[in-house]
């Protein structure tokens, strides 16, 4: 039976906040480099298996309800028989 390793990295948009537009630094990938993270993830091995959107419910006091704050990714790959996690 095939065994898995799970990596789950979170990306945060700034919405809400004061001059701030699209995804936040400061969480698991920086928004300048995530095109590039993808294609290194690919070469470790890892695997999208799914994206989960939350969505915000306010934020101050402006509404951010229905509108995707944070983003969940997680990936998966085949752990060796051999190798301990």
């Amino acid at each position: 039976m095939t065994r898995w390793e799970y990596k789950v990295l979170m990306r945060a948009r700034a919405v809400g906040e004061p001059g701030a537009t699209g995804w936040r630094s400061g969480t698991d990938w920086d928004p300048a480099d995530f095109l590039e993270q993808l294609p290194k993830l690919g070469q470790e091995g890892w695997e999208l298996v799914t994206v989960t959107p939350r969505s915000g419910l306010a934020h101050q006091s402006q509404s951010v309800a229905g509108l995707t704050t944070q983003e969940i990714w997680v990936f998966k790959r085949p752990i060796d028989a051999g190798e301990q996690v």
